[in-house]
């Protein structure tokens, strides 16, 4: 016998083509897994759409690629005699379903529950059936299910968002050590001493001041505010400790009625003051003396003294936080 006409009449007996007629779809398109419940593939073939002379389908394969179409290794094929489903894998969340009509329309669907990655990848559908000579046609149809994207975005936007964080972070650890430096610096600059009494911290301002603005105002600058005295305790504790300087006359610390005569109130917390020490006919300044001033000549008791273009040799005491007094 000539092999070379062998070899044409096996070529003759099976032909593959593309054509129409054969479709491939899946629902959902794309897994996002341990999110998407299942994956449906399903493999439609119509002789209506057909362009090939198929008298006959014999069968309907499916088959998936995770080598970008370099292999393919079979799931399942439905058959038409007698009409039969076989499934190539073994798998509890794999099913198969479907009928085949050789001579009108055909599906063939597969089903994953809980699809992993290794159910995305390039699905093929392959249709083999007779022509009108009795020659094997076949025909295939194919369809990629991807990875959801929705994921690798989330994780992009999340290791973006550390890489950020990591740098903000970075970048607020060196903001927050130079502020500190300068806190302390800036304590030395305005504060000659300090002492600490029941967790709270106070500082006496090295500076001289006849506005009390300017005296608030140099508290808040090292993150504190004029001392509040809350009970006789404090108040002891502050004047034993000014005891200890002859050096000026008397200290700002926060009480005004500026705008409420004759009630005292303190200027951080806006509360009433809770303690007071008059000294000998205090408080006597009406509206034109509307601050409180501890004086060394009477004993560091309390007066009412002028807010503005105070004529005295005035310090003032801060309370300032705990973990950065000078």
């Amino acid at each position: 016998m000539n092999f070379k006409y062998v070899f044409v009449l096996c070529f003759l007996l099976q032909l593959k083509y593309a054509d129409s007629s054969l479709t491939v779809q899946a629902e959902p398109g794309a897994v996002e897994v341990g999110v998407t419940d299942s994956l449906n593939v399903t493999c439609v073939y119509s002789h209506e759409n057909s362009t090939l002379d198929i008298v006959t389908l014999v069968s309907l394969t499916l088959t998936l690629s995770n080598d970008a179409g370099l292999t393919f290794k079979d799931l399942a094929t439905i058959y038409n005699y007698p009409e039969n489903l076989t499934n190539h894998i073994s798998d509890d969340n794999f099913t198969t379903s479907g009928f085949l009509d050789p001579q009108q329309r055909s599906e063939f669907s597969l089903k994953w529950l809980k699809p992993s990655l290794h159910e995305t990848g390039q699905y093929k559908c392959i249709a083999t059936g007779l022509d009108r000579v009795g020659r094997y046609v076949t025909i295939s149809a194919f369809l990629d299910v991807t990875e959801s994207d929705r994921i690798k975005q989330l994780e992009h936007r999340l290791n973006t968002l550390e890489t950020v964080l990591t740098t903000l972070n970075n970048t607020l650890s060196e903001r927050v050590a130079r502020l500190e430096y300068i806190q302390h610096t800036v304590g030395d600059v305005l504060f000659s001493h300090s002492f600490v009494h029941n967790n709270k911290a106070y500082s006496l301002t090295r500076q001289l001041y006849r506005n009390i603005d300017v005296a608030r105002l140099a508290c808040q600058l090292y993150g504190g505010y004029l001392v509040e005295l809350d009970d006789a305790g404090e108040y002891t504790a502050l004047v034993n400790f000014l005891s200890t300087f002859t050096h000026m006359d008397g200290v700002f610390i926060s009480g005004t009625d500026e705008g409420s005569e004759g009630v005292w109130y303190q200027f951080q917390s806006g509360q009433l003051m809770p303690f007071l020490d008059w000294g000998p006919t205090a408080p006597n300044g009406g509206g034109v003396q509307n601050c409180v001033v501890m004086w060394r000549v009477e004993g560091w008791k309390m007066f009412d003294d002028p807010c503005y273009n105070n004529t005295g040799n005035l310090h003032a005491v801060c309370e300032v936080p705990l973990a950065v007094q000078p």
